[in-house]
C-alpha cells in the first residue's frame, strides 16, 4: 500500500508556474504529433534524427545571429517598481551608458565585473580579524 503524500499548499505564483509548465508540455506534445507525419515516411530513424538536428541547428544559428543584433536599448528593462535608491539610480545610469551595446556582451561583462567585486570583497573580508564575524553571521 502506497503512503499518501502530504498535501502541499502552494502559493498563487507556484500554481501559475505549474499551470504554465503543464501548458508548455502539452504544447510540446502537440507539436511532436504535428511534426511526426513529416518524418515518419523517412527510410531510417537516423534520417529523422538528422532532420530534427538540422532544424535545431539552423534555428539556433538564426537566433544567434539575431541575438548579436540585440542591444541593451532594444530590451524593455523596467525599473519603475524598484525602490528609488542609489543602487537604482546607478543602474539607470549604467543602462543609459550601455544602451547601444550588444545585450549578450553586456550580460557577460556585468556578471564578470560583479564576480570580480565579490571576489575582491571576500578577499578583503578574509584579511580582517576573526572577531569581525560571529557564528550568527553564518547560520541564522
Amino acid at each position: 500500500m502506497k503512503a499518501k503524500k502530504p498535501r502541499v499548499n502552494k502559493t498563487k505564483s507556484e500554481i501559475a508556474a505549474d499551470i504554465q509548465k503543464e501548458a508548455k508540455i502539452a504544447r510540446m506534445v502537440a507539436l511532436v504529433k504535428l511534426m511526426w507525419p513529416f518524418v515518419e515516411s523517412l527510410d531510417r530513424i537516423y534520417d529523422a534524427q538528422t532532420a530534427f538536428n538540422a532544424i535545431a541547428g539552423y534555428t539556433e544559428l538564426g537566433l544567434k545571429l539575431r541575438e548579436e543584433q540585440i542591444t541593451v536599448g532594444d530590451l524593455a528593462i523596467d525599473l519603475s517598481k524598484e525602490e528609488d535608491t542609489k543602487i537604482k539610480r546607478s543602474m539607470v545610469d549604467l543602462l543609459g551608458l550601455l544602451e547601444k551595446e550588444n545585450a549578450r556582451d553586456v550580460v557577460v561583462l556585468t556578471r564578470k565585473v560583479a564576480d570580480m567585486l565579490g571576489q575582491f570583497g571576500a578577499n578583503e573580508f578574509l584579511k580582517g580579524p576573526m572577531d569581525k564575524i560571529k557564528v550568527t553571521d553564518l547560520v541564522t
